[in-house]
């Protein structure tokens, strides 16, 4: 599913998108998956997180221009603190400068979480992928 359509599921039963507020309840979550999912062989095994983007803002400095993350929040709309990304990430790769000189605006605003090196991935939201809901504090 796409993250909002995985978001709206969570919903409608009760829950929500699943997030972590620390190191503990991340460690819950990734010893608890079921990892013969992913047999070994499929290395596109990836999840949404309940974690976007809050905004962003254009600025330049120097050797680098372009969009910026300014923070992220979590389903609850309370800003994210906790944090897994994989190495040179977040990076917004998608915001890219076309060759008129101008930002396109494929803005990676969500998050996955990759079964593979646990670690965490922003993504656009149009994706589709697995993901798993949260049922505590909801």
């Amino acid at each position: 599913m796409k993250w909002k359509d995985a978001h709206d599921y969570c919903r409608r039963q009760g829950g929500a998108l699943a997030y972590f507020n620390n190191q503990e309840e991340y460690d819950l979550f990734t010893k608890d998956l079921d990892f013969s999912a992913n047999n070994g062989w499929n290395v596109w095994y990836k999840e949404w997180l309940g974690i976007r983007r809050m905004g962003t803002e254009f600025r330049q400095n120097g050797s680098y221009e372009g969009w910026e993350s300014i923070g992220y929040i979590n389903i609850r709309k309370k800003e994210q603190l906790f944090f897994k990304w994989k190495s040179d990430e977040p990076n917004n790769s998608r915001n890219y400068k076309s060759y008129s000189g101008r930002y396109g605006n494929r803005q990676e605003s969500c998050v996955e979480f990759d079964i593979n090196d646990l670690q965490w991935n922003d993504l656009r939201c149009n994706k589709r992928m697995r993901f798993h809901c949260r049922f505590d504090d909801c």
